[in-house]
C-alpha cells in the first residue's frame, strides 16, 4: 500500500502577529514509512510548538503508530527543522507535545524559537508500523504577515 500524507494549511497572507497551525495527516506504507509526500505551501514564522498525535480514526481503526517512530520535517536542502525532536516518538500518549524553549537554560538569556524561512516543508516518517495513522501539527507565529 502506498503511503499518503495530506496537509491542511490556512492562508497566512496579512496575518501579522497571528498564530496559525499547519497539520499533516498521514498513513504509513506497509514498511512503516511515509517519505517525500505531502509538501506544504511556503511556511514562514517562528516555530512555537510541534505536536505528534494519533488521528481521530486511530481509536476506531486500531492503527496506532508503533512506539518509537521517527519524524523529520525537511526543506529542499534536506535540513530537519524539527532538529531531532521527532526522534523516538512514543505512542503511549494521545497527544505528545514538544515545546521549543524560549529561555536559554545555560544563562537564562531570552532565545527566539527557530524561524522558518519561506520554503515548503515535507514530513518523513519511519518505523511507524504497517499502515498506521498519525498527525503532525506545527504551531507558528507569523510576525511578518507573510
Amino acid at each position: 500500500m502506498a503511503a499518503t500524507c495530506t496537509v491542511t494549511q490556512p492562508a497566512t497572507t496579512g496575518r501579522k502577529g497571528k498564530i496559525h497551525q499547519v497539520k499533516w495527516s498521514w498513513k504509513s506504507h506497509t514498511d512503516g514509512s511515509v517519505a517525500a509526500v505531502g509538501s506544504s505551501n511556503a511556511i514562514s514564522g517562528f516555530l512555537r510548538q510541534v505536536r505528534f498525535r494519533e488521528t481521530t480514526a486511530v481509536s476506531s481503526a486500531g492503527s496506532l503508530p508503533s512506539s518509537g517512530y521517527d519524524v523529520t520535517l525537511v526543506d529542499a536542502d534536506n535540513f530537519d527543522w524539527l532538529m531531532g525532536l521527532g526522534a523516538n516518538i512514543p505512542n503511549s500518549n494521545a497527544d505528545v507535545k514538544c515545546l521549543f524553549n524560549i529561555v536559554n537554560s545555560m544563562g537564562g538569556m531570552p532565545q527566539l524559537p527557530p524561524y522558518l524561512d519561506a520554503r515548503t516543508r515535507t514530513p518523513a516518517i519511519t518505523n511507524s508500523g504497517n499502515t498506521k495513522l498519525g498527525e503532525i501539527v506545527l504551531t507558528i507565529e507569523n510576525p511578518a504577515g507573510k
